[in-house]
């Protein structure tokens, strides 16, 4: 097992700090999954039911992935930062040139409006 990936245990109500386990609000604790199938199943999970087994390769895989989530938002945080300035330098030679362009007409019709025939 990767290191990181032990279940998350629960002792009082508290994680107990001397198994890692994973991020706050991430995965399901044993004893709520416990909880979760007697409520919608009506049938006890002992502590040392094997199906248990599923809830923690469920946690490690959350953990998994939310690192590759991570890792994901980074890179595009990074390919949008990159395309955007582009873009908007883009942006910026287009308006200059367009800018130029109108003060030059505006400067040719007030010339042309106010010379003499």
């Amino acid at each position: 097992m990767k290191p990181g990936c032990a279940e998350a245990v629960m002792v009082n109500g508290n994680q107990d700090s001397t198994k890692p386990g994973l991020p706050e609000g991430v995965g399901m604790a044993l004893q709520d999954a416990r909880s979760f199938l007697e409520v919608q199943h009506g049938s006890r999970v002992d502590a040392d039911d094997p199906v248990l087994m599923l809830v923690t390769l469920h946690n490690a895989f959350l953990k998994d992935y939310g690192q590759l989530l991570h890792r994901h938002h980074q890179a595009l945080t990074g390919l949008f930062a990159e395309k955007g300035a582009a873009y908007l330098a883009e942006v910026g030679r287009a308006s200059d040139v367009i800018g130029k362009e109108l003060l030059a007409a505006s400067v040719k019709s007030i010339r042309e409006t106010f010379q003499a025939p």
